[in-house]
């Protein structure tokens, strides 16, 4: 099995990147082992996986070990952070579209989503919405956050304030959102946004403190 600092190692080696080598790199160790940890409780193998925002790639790099299938999903287009000799090498099917107006074709057995919900410019709830409709029953959804609690979000500008419920409705707005996190989160608002697409959620905080981890089951099937 491949380790996280191997999925680095090749990822740098892949694609190198000034960004990657001198920051993410050093952001990653936060969330990433924590959510690669939870994956190996829950389950040694997947027959599909999808990758929501999946930067440059490490974690996808690692799911390719446990699952038989792996997508993943990226506004981003591929070559811009992932290569395309890794994503033709490894199988994996790239799909450059948003979360919030997807054609990805379900159902998963797991989807992981780290450090892409503060960023999301509408209100996430049509994105929670949408991963909780490409499930399987069975299905587990990972994601992971920083915890406004534990990190100064003071010095970053957001236009909708600290609450998720003041953003936009997917549509309601065309111009482009500048602002690099657009809303706050911690346990409890974290909590109550997974909730309405899950009915079985547990929020912890990984090993850094400064990150958490929702872990997600059991979608519910009464949204519309």
């Amino acid at each position: 099995m491949i380790t996280f600092q191997q999925c680095q190692t090749e990822i740098l080696r892949r694609n190198p990147n000034s960004y990657y080598e001198t920051d993410y790199i050093h952001q990653e160790p936060l969330y990433t082992p924590d959510v690669m940890f939870s994956i190996s409780k829950i389950r040694r193998h997947f027959n599909k996986a999808l990758d929501i925002g999946p930067g440059w790639g490490t974690l996808m790099l690692w799911l390719v070990e446990i699952a038989d299938n792996v997508s993943v999903l990226d506004v981003v287009a591929p070559g811009v952070w992932i290569s395309h000799e890794l994503l033709q090498e490894k199988n994996i099917t790239f799909y450059n579209e948003s979360i919030f107006d997807t054609s990805v074709p379900g159902p998963f057995d797991l989807i992981t989503m780290t450090q892409v919900i503060p960023h999301l410019k509408y209100n996430p709830i049509t994105a929670i919405h949408n991963i909780s409709k490409i499930m399987n029953d069975d299905g587990i959804f990972i994601t992971s956050i920083l915890d406004r609690k534990y990190y100064n979000y003071s010095s970053i500008p957001s236009k909708f304030g600290k609450y998720w419920k003041a953003l936009p409705k997917y549509g309601e707005i065309d111009e482009p959102v500048a602002d690099l996190v657009t809303a706050m989160y911690d346990r409890y608002s974290l909590f109550e946004l997974l909730s309405a697409g899950f009915d079985t959620v547990e929020i912890s905080r990984c090993k850094s403190q400064v990150e958490l981890l929702g872990v997600c089951s059991h979608p519910r099937r009464d949204i519309i």
